[in-house]
């Protein structure tokens, strides 16, 4: 069964992950990864990077690439991408399978996929995911709506592919998973901050494409922010000499974050939405009352001479 292309989109990501019954944490995006970009956001779990897929430039990137020897890393969890356009539910559970119960629960189906698969090869857990329905039936249900049926027999511009990867702290190290790779990549041992690490990671392999090419995005598992926000908020009303201003800016930012949410809802309604009815029947109205040649003049842009 075919797996569909989805948003980088902070909102598709979290709701993706709360279907999946992960619980938590949640994904935000990052303009930066300077420390000022993710202050606000600590505790970050780990990283998901979107990049335009180039074989020549993976190639340069990858070249002293050192893959994990799991003799040395027995515990970390990776499958390999077996299907097209499933990468980016593929870096988001190879980052929840591998993070530790303090920082999110798993819920049933990744807990349940996780223990069925625990001791499958990097491959079968590939394919053991690609035929997994309710982890697919989810992804999916993140699809734009098509709105158009295209004919698949007439020439269309190839479009170029981009990939996600994910990044995080793993027993002191720094490690890549790419379902694309054979294995997990150990980029060595992490400083205090591994957020510096990867930063110089990924610059370097951002700089790898030139200036022409500035299409990537970065998005961050961080720890679930309402969450965060309610418990600072129960510490400060329970003091002896509340900080009211602080109560204020706290109950604003609990606010913001309900807002939000609700905005990644009713994004994801119309997301999930098909138009198309309702568009035909529009355009059936104004056939029938002889507005749709005119109108349809009116909308027409000529092409620009060559």
């Amino acid at each position: 069964m075919d797996w569909c292309t989805i948003e980088s989109d902070p909102g598709v990501f979290t709701s993706m992950l709360r279907d999946f019954g992960v619980s938590g944490v949640q994904v935000e995006e990052l303009w930066s990864l300077d420390k000022s970009a993710y202050e606000h956001l600590k505790p970050v779990h780990a990283l998901i990077f979107l990049f335009k897929y180039d074989q020549t430039v993976l190639k340069e990137t990858h070249k002293d690439s050192k893959f994990i020897d799991e003799s040395k890393f027995q515990d970390i969890y990776f499958a390999k991408q077996m299907i097209s356009n499933a990468c980016a539910t593929q870096a988001m559970l190879n980052i929840c399978l591998n993070l530790p119960e303090s920082s999110l629960t798993l819920g049933n189906t990744l807990t349940n996929f996780k223990e069925f698969t625990q001791h499958f090869t990097p491959e079968t857990r590939g394919v053991t995911l690609s035929n997994s329905d309710e982890i697919r039936q989810i992804h999916n249900s993140f699809a734009k709506q098509t709105l158009i049926e295209i004919d698949r027999n007439i020439p269309t511009k190839k479009e170029e592919p981009f990939h996600f990867v994910a990044y995080l702290p793993f027993n002191k190290h720094l490690i890549e998973l790419d379902g694309l790779q054979e294995k997990p990549i150990d980029h060595g041992q992490i400083s205090s901050n591994w957020m510096d690490d990867a930063q110089k990671i990924l610059e370097a392999r951002m700089q790898k494409y030139g200036s022409s090419e500035i299409r990537f995005t970065l998005l961050g598992l961080v720890a679930d922010k309402k969450a965060s926000l309610e418990k600072r908020l129960a510490e400060e009303t329970e003091k002896e000499s509340m900080d009211s201003d602080m109560i204020c800016q706290l109950q604003a930012e609990i606010e913001a974050e309900d807002n939000k949410f609700e905005r990644y809802a009713k994004e994801n309604v119309l997301r999930k939405h098909n138009f198309m009815p309702m568009i035909m029947e529009h355009f059936r109205l104004l056939a029938q009352n002889g507005d749709l040649v005119s109108r349809l003049k009116k909308c027409q842009i000529s092409a620009p001479a060559k």
